[in-house]
């Protein structure tokens, strides 16, 4: 299994992926459409909860088998 990186949206996961370059325009993604959010790469969730998006519940759905709520 690879390693996974979870993009932080202020006190939340908003997105995952196995690339950590992928990850990082990710956040550059996130910032752009709200540039007043806190985003970074995490090497774990911890206790945050993952929501699921239209944006991201593709990534969601390979990484984590998460459906789509």
């Amino acid at each position: 299994m690879s390693k996974l990186y979870y993009v932080k949206c202020d006190d939340f996961i908003c997105d995952v992926t196995n690339d950590f370059g992928k990850a990082n325009i990710l956040v550059k993604e996130y910032q752009a459409d709200d540039p007043s959010g806190k985003y970074k790469v995490q090497y774990n969730p911890g206790d945050l909860e993952i929501k699921v998006t239209p944006f991201n519940k593709d990534r969601m759905k390979q990484f984590l088998d998460k459906e789509a709520a």
